[in-house]
């Protein structure tokens, strides 16, 4: 939850967040979608990250990766 809490200042972890996003741990899932939509850098790497963890086996990844999706479009604008 650390780099969530850093925000923006967090872009450098985006690639082992992104790879987290896969891990068989659905709490380092969780933790990883999450900070992704809090560090809200809408790099290709975390897009397509998050876009993969909406289709998670666990509804709380696929939640949590829906919000994330959101403020990366709402970073965008």
């Amino acid at each position: 939850m650390a780099l969530a809490e850093i925000g923006g200042e967090a872009r450098e972890a985006v690639p082992a967040l992104a790879t987290a996003c896969k891990d068989k741990d659905v709490d380092v899932r969780g933790a990883a979608v999450f900070a992704l939509g809090e560090i809200g850098e809408p790099s290709e790497a975390a897009v397509s990250a998050l876009t993969g963890a909406i289709k998670d086996e666990n509804a709380d990844v696929r939640a949590a990766a829906a919000v994330a999706l959101g403020r990366l479009q709402d970073a965008e604008q």
